[in-house]
């Protein structure tokens, strides 16, 4: 569409039209191998403890916290989905087991999930044991 002579100011410069660049690896390939070597990246030089661990709170079951005084009820997402929902749950897990390690627990009884379902949340209830 030509420019109207009368407003040359108020319109803005043309651009010339972008042309897509293609990627020279596939996108899906990048997704299945990208990601998994981004999170390896990430917990090797991170202190993150839902990426390296929580020393001092065991996963425990719940007979085994029967003499210990229950501190809180913990709960949270898995960061990610699909081919790294494993990754997601552990780092889930982690996450929890050190939120309930700096409200002073010892232990740390997971609520089971079914296997192979959608996991959507994770909860967890801390506990302090005299051990």
């Amino acid at each position: 569409m030509p420019r109207p002579p009368f407003l040359p100011s108020l319109l803005p410069p043309r651009r010339p039209a972008r042309l897509p660049v293609p990627l020279p690896v596939p996108p899906a390939v990048l997704r299945g191998v990208l990601g998994p070597v981004l999170l390896a990246g990430l917990a090797a030089g991170c202190s993150d403890p839902g990426l390296t661990g929580v020393p001092g709170v065991q996963a425990v079951s719940l007979a085994e916290v029967a003499q210990c005084r229950q501190i809180t009820t913990i709960g949270m997402a898995p960061p990610v989905y699909g081919p790294l929902s494993a990754q997601g749950i552990t780092y889930a897990r982690n996450r929890i087991m050190a939120d309930a390690a700096e409200a002073g627990a010892t232990h740390v009884v997971f609520t089971p999930v079914e296997p192979g379902a959608l996991v959507t949340e994770i909860t967890a209830t801390a506990w302090a044991c005299p051990n």
